[in-house]
């Protein structure tokens, strides 16, 4: 199992890998890729990411009150992260993806990330669609 990193830092250890197609061995299946922009102002993204060439970078943790976390469910743990900016990550090794974060200028920052399909949806398209919970006296 690989390490966390977060720019740079030993953290928690690996999700399921994720395999070329778009599944994981736990039968996951990634929607498809959005782009988006984070705002970097010198202090980091403040995410952490697993995973490795033949896993695919998966976002692990959100660090509370950091850029990523005020983009309001933009990028959330779980997601895969393709790209920054121009660069893909798809045949990167942790380091290296950790080293295309670091070295991301001050201002926007692209993210092309893909969401796990929840029962054939993303995370995001199924939470906007669950019904609310009605309560009757």
């Amino acid at each position: 199992m690989k390490e966390e990193q977060r720019g740079g830092e030993p953290g928690m250890q690996d999700v399921a890998p994720v395999q070329r197609g778009g599944a994981n061995r736990r039968g996951a299946q990634w929607g498809h890729v959005e782009e988006i922009e984070l705002f970097n102002d010198g202090s980091g993204l403040g995410f952490g990411i697993v995973g490795g060439k033949t896993s695919g970078m998966v976002v692990r943790t959100i660090i509370p009150d950091s850029v990523a976390d005020r983009s309001h469910g933009g990028l959330l743990p779980g997601d895969q992260l393709v790209s920054v900016n121009d660069t893909p990550l798809d045949m990167l090794t942790l380091a290296q993806a950790v080293e295309v974060l670091k070295a991301a200028p001050p201002g926007l920052v692209r993210l092309g990330i893909r969401k796990p399909l929840v029962s054939g949806r993303s995370r995001s398209e199924k939470r906007r669609t669950r019904p609310r919970k009605r309560f009757s006296s």
